[in-house]
């Protein structure tokens, strides 16, 4: 079935949303940084076909969404935005995105009945030191960096994370799909998440990298099985 592309407003960026009807259970898909919701294209037609009334948008600085200037945490404020007015009881989120998913599922009073993620950052700052390092930025830059996020988010980077963030949000299932050899977010940050955050299941895949895992066709039956029945 076609899907639907409309324009949001939201603090100051015009927001690219799109709409797949569905009869079923409503669902969100959420990409990665620098990602956008044509990374979910293999799924999408999956998702339809199971009935799933799906929303997604391309967060600020991404994809369609006209803007130039953005913050992780504009992302995250907006995720939080999106899923009040939406009230998904589905979530997906690929990469990054499960930065914003838990950071606006922590201060919502929402509960989410399956939350899949496609591979899982953990560590806010672990992430930012990651990125920071690969651009060859020092460390004194790298510290300023952080304490602006801090500033930014109102939040302290040392509790900023998607363990911490997933323990206070209100999930009832959680499944991570994470590739052993996944080079652009490694497998111990998604170890670290189930670690502190006791909620999600980890299974560990090997052979489809960071971007391939949404588009293997075994993947997607299992995820797809997540979302219908549950753990």
């Amino acid at each position: 079935e076609e899907g639907y592309a409309e324009t949001m407003e939201f603090r100051g960026h015009q927001i690219r949303t799109y709409h797949w009807p569905g009869k079923g259970p409503k669902l969100l898909l959420v990409h990665g940084w620098e990602g956008q919701t044509g990374n979910f294209a293999t799924f999408i037609p999956h998702l339809l076909e199971a009935g799933y009334d799906i929303h997604a948008s391309d967060a600020p600085g991404h994809g369609l969404t006209e803007s130039s200037d953005t913050s992780v945490f504009e992302f995250a404020h907006w995720i939080k935005a999106f899923i009040e007015l939406k009230q998904p009881s589905h979530v997906v989120s690929h990469s990054f995105g499960a930065v914003p998913v838990t950071y606006a599922l922590s201060k919502l009073d929402h509960q989410v009945e399956r939350y899949l993620m496609f591979t899982t950052p953990n560590s806010f700052e672990d992430r930012i030191r990651q990125v920071s390092g690969k651009m060859g930025l020092r460390e004194s830059t790298i510290l300023r960096l952080i304490d602006r996020l801090a500033a930014l988010s109102e939040e302290e980077m040392d509790d900023a994370s998607v363990a911490n963030w997933g323990t206070q949000s209100n999930i009832a299932e959680a499944l991570i799909l994470h590739d052993i050899d996944d080079q652009a977010i490694p497998i111990d940050q998604a170890r670290g998440v189930v670690s502190t955050w006791k909620l999600p299941v980890l299974e560990e895949l090997q052979g489809t990298g960071h971007f391939k895992i949404l588009k293997d066709a075994k993947i997607l039956t299992r995820a797809l099985k997540f979302l219908k029945d549950g753990l």
